[in-house]
């Protein structure tokens, strides 16, 4: 949903060692290369904090990974592009995003795709989610934000052992490549994971989605085969690929909502 008029925006920081001092996020650089010179994908501690995110050094037991795609513009960024990013741009630090990958007892993921109106990748299939409002945990903001996407309702005791862990983290721009444009939005996404006890399968749940058509215009619960199915059809295409696949899915098991006008 959209953040209110007064709301706050949650910040990255890093702090590449235990004894040094987390340090706001540089919106031009890649967090990835913050803390590896090699690969798209490093381990970090991430702990929500006085309205922070710190990812912290890796932790035994309490690591995540975080990864970018190999395109991300931010470590294809050369200096002479970097001078052309407006002061505002420059200034904005790294936000911080919040997901949640929904797991009914079924077996069954659930995605949304985002409204066409929307400033930042329209039409794009999602798992529900965004921002951080001010004191809330990251529990809180993640399912505030599944009930104003769908209605759904989800609490921690809903799911299986009580528990809604950090699944990973995702760097994330927009514009998504350089190509499409010099960037204008820098967010590490943090996905939470629920996975529902009984009996709240996929067919429970559709009873009592209502989508807000301002933020979604649809939504489907998919199975594993098909995220594998998404994933290896790689980075650069899953936006294309990943929406003919659901409306297939939605018309063949049912299992899909649009919302109409």
């Amino acid at each position: 949903m959209a953040a209110p008029s007064n709301f706050k925006r949650v910040l990255t920081y890093l702090q590449k060692s235990s004894q040094s001092t987390p340090i706001l996020a540089d919106f031009s650089q890649s967090i990835v290369d913050y803390y590896v010179t090699n690969g798209d994908i490093c381990s970090v501690y991430p702990r929500l904090e006085n309205k922070k995110l710190i990812l912290f050094p890796p932790e035994p037991k309490k690591s995540v990974k975080i990864k970018r795609p190999s395109f991300c513009p931010f470590h294809n960024l050369t200096s002479e592009l970097a001078s052309q990013l407006s002061n505002d741009v420059k200034q904005r630090g790294v936000d911080v995003g919040v997901c949640v990958l929904l797991e009914s007892h079924d077996g069954l993921v659930l995605l949304t795709r985002r409204s066409d109106h929307m400033r930042t990748f329209p039409r794009v299939w999602v798992t529900p989610g965004g921002h951080i409002e001010n004191n809330e945990t990251l529990h809180e903001a993640c399912f505030r934000e599944l009930k104003e996407e769908t209605g759904l309702t989800v609490t921690s005791d809903m799911c299986q052992g009580s528990e809604v862990n950090i699944l990973a983290l995702w760097e994330s721009t927009f514009p998504t490549k350089l190509s499409r444009g010099l960037p204008k939005r820098h967010h590490v996404v943090i996905y939470l994971l629920a996975q529902l006890d009984n009996p709240y399968t996929s067919e429970y749940l559709n009873k009592h989605i209502v989508l807000d058509p301002q933020e979604v215009s649809a939504c489907a619960w998919i199975n594993n085969d098909l995220v594998k199915d998404i994933v290896e059809q790689g980075n650069e295409e899953m936006k294309d690929i990943g929406k003919g696949h659901l409306d297939h899915y939605q018309q063949k098991n049912f299992q899909g909502y649009n919302y109409k006008h």
